[in-house]
């Protein structure tokens, strides 16, 4: 269940992994993608770029309206980083729901608000936008989905993934999605389903199905381009019925340069043999 995202925290390693069930564990790095300490408050620098213009003293956070939608939002935390002999911060600007009168909303639909920002320093305690991402709707209860840094590749650059899911009627369902720079826009690179269970549901439940299938995703280390290969791992749980096999699926997911996109087909396709597709 997507949960109220930390404060800010300084994040001192970056090269993480996408584990079972979406989790995410901190990886050292071996200098790549370096976190710097010797610049002001990165949190502090973006929300000086942002300018907000309405601030709620009873959330503590900048009323933004999105379309017919309004949210509460800052920028939650942020990193800095040297690439190629400069320094950029990534921020990550977050917030909850609001109503019309601006107090939260917490309906299991309403989802939460995130964007996605890169910045060059320029000095004289000023930055300079390289990239941002489209607003992301994705969370429920009102809150924004989970969001961590990770460093994308063999290079120094820093991506995120974001988590999400819902459960409907016994019926979860959790996903992935990793963000990045791709030319002057961050934009998504893989979204996939990583957890899919119903084996909480009754009444419904067919011996010739699958209950639930979940994914495995992990950073190849040994990769050497601006994206690293990604190793997929999908089982199953055990099926009921002996004429069907247990998935236990292995593949490797590259990036692909022409669609800007890492191409999950291979394991989206089990997915469609639940037991309420």
């Amino acid at each position: 269940m997507p949960k109220s995202i930390p404060t800010t925290r300084y994040i001192k390693v970056i090269a993480l992994l996408l584990l079972f069930a979406g989790t995410i564990q901190a990886e050292e790095s071996q200098g790549a993608g370096e976190v710097l300490n010797d610049l002001e408050d990165p949190v502090s620098l973006v929300d000086t770029y942002m300018n907000y213009k309405k601030f709620s003293k009873k959330f503590q956070c900048h009323i933004q309206v999105e379309k017919d939608s309004r949210y509460c939002v800052k920028i939650e935390h942020a990193i800095s980083v040297r690439e190629d002999n400069k320094s950029f911060i990534y921020a990550t600007e977050n917030g909850f729901a609001l109503d019309e009168k601006n107090q939260r909303q917490e309906g299991h639909a309403n989802s939460g608000y995130i964007k996605l920002f890169k910045f060059q320093s320029v000095g004289d305690h000023k930055v300079k936008l390289i990239a941002k991402s489209d607003s992301i709707f994705c969370g429920s209860f009102g809150y924004p989905c989970r969001d961590n840094f990770y460093k994308i590749g063999a290079g120094t650059e820093v991506g995120w993934v974001l988590n999400t899911g819902f459960m409907n009627q016994g019926i979860s369902d959790s996903f992935i999605m990793i963000y990045a720079q791709i030319n002057s826009k961050i934009q998504e690179v893989l979204g996939t389903h990583i957890e899919h269970n119903n084996t909480n549901t009754v009444g419904f439940l067919s011996d010739k199905r699958y209950d639930a299938f979940f994914t495995k995703i992990t950073i190849l280390q040994t990769s050497t381009g601006r994206f690293s290969d990604l190793d997929a791992w999908v089982t199953s749980t055990k099926p009921k019925s002996k004429k069907i096999k247990q998935i236990d699926f292995h593949t490797i997911l590259k990036f692909n340069p022409k669609t800007n996109y890492y191409d999950t087909t291979e394991i989206e396709k089990f997915y469609d043999l639940t037991d309420d597709k």
